[in-house]
This record gives C-alpha cells, sequence and structure tokens, in this order.
C-alpha cells in the first residue's frame, strides 16, 4: 500500500488521477486492480471509491447508493475476493472491482 501511494504522490492532481493524499484506504484484486477509498470531502458526496488502472488513473468511479444517495462511503473490504463497500447509512454494497457496476444491495447492522 505504501508503494501505490508513493506512485501516486507523483502525480499531479487532475480530473482523472488521485492524489494520494486523498487516500484512506486501499485494496488490490489479481495482483492488478486496485479500488481506492478517498476521504469523502475530496470529491462528490456518495462516489470516494475509484477503481485505479497501473499507473493511477481512475478507470471507474462508483456510483452513488441507490438507497441512500446522500451518504458517503466508509469502508471497502475484500471478503473472499469480492469487493463490498460500505457506506455511513450501513448499507453493504457488492461492486465488480473490474468495472465498479454495483452488483447487490443490502442493510447491515
Amino acid at each position: 500500500m505504501n508503494l501505490i501511494k508513493s506512485i501516486l504522490n507523483l502525480l499531479f492532481k487532475t480530473k482523472n488521477m488521485v492524489e494520494a493524499s486523498n487516500i484512506k484506504q486501499t485494496l488490490i484484486f489479481e495482483g492488478k486492480y486496485k479500488v481506492v477509498l478517498l476521504h469523502d470531502s475530496d470529491i462528490d458526496k456518495g462516489r470516494n471509491v475509484v477503481g485505479l488502472d497501473l499507473t493511477g488513473k481512475i478507470i471507474w468511479r462508483i456510483a452513488s447508493d441507490p438507497i441512500n444517495s446522500d451518504f458517503s462511503y466508509v469502508s471497502i473490504a475484500n471478503k473472499n475476493g469480492r469487493l463490498y463497500v460500505t457506506n455511513f447509512s450501513t448499507n453493504q454494497i457488492e461492486v465488480d472491482y473490474k468495472t465498479g457496476r454495483i452488483l447487490s444491495n443490502r442493510w447491515v447492522k
């Protein structure tokens, strides 16, 4: 994870790039798919999970939670090779880590 942050520190913040200081959490799938949780104050509310290519360029941005679009995501997790994101409203959403497409949505305590 520190390597990713170091690489991203070298990149300028643009529309298609992520600045390392904005990263809250990073996961890597299959050794090549990077999923990043950004601090929610840095981008549009409810869209603070992005997928990056190997250069740090944003290749997808998650859609807002269709049930509670006002809430930002607060965590990301790799559970048995699947990406789950949870928002402030405790909705747990399964996301395709290759495309950012929402696969399922459920409320959890």
